[in-house]
């Protein structure tokens, strides 16, 4: 019972990482139509700074920074995305 409870928690944990990874790109494809490739730069940078800060309460910052990170002006790298030839 305690693997099964292990396993849920870090399918938790991993789903919520993913979640937090995709919001950022499907709200900037949404509103923009340009695909954000810096997200993953932001990620690293967030799980830096949970690396360095330690303890339980390591996960607060990271995702306070990957936000702050994304929605900082001019900090990441967008492309137009095409769906084919415009007329």
């Amino acid at each position: 019972m305690v693997e099964f409870v292990d396993f849920v928690l870090l399918g938790l944990g991993i789903g919520a990482l993913y979640g937090l990874i995709a919001l950022p790109l499907s709200l900037v494809y949404t509103t923009t139509n340009c695909i954000d490739i810096a997200v993953g730069g932001y990620a690293v940078l967030s799980g830096m700074i949970a690396a360095s800060i330690g303890g339980p309460l390591q996960v607060i910052p990271s995702v306070l920074s990957f936000k702050v990170m994304h929605l900082w002006p001019g900090s990441g790298s967008m492309i137009e995305a095409r769906s084919g030839p415009q007329m």
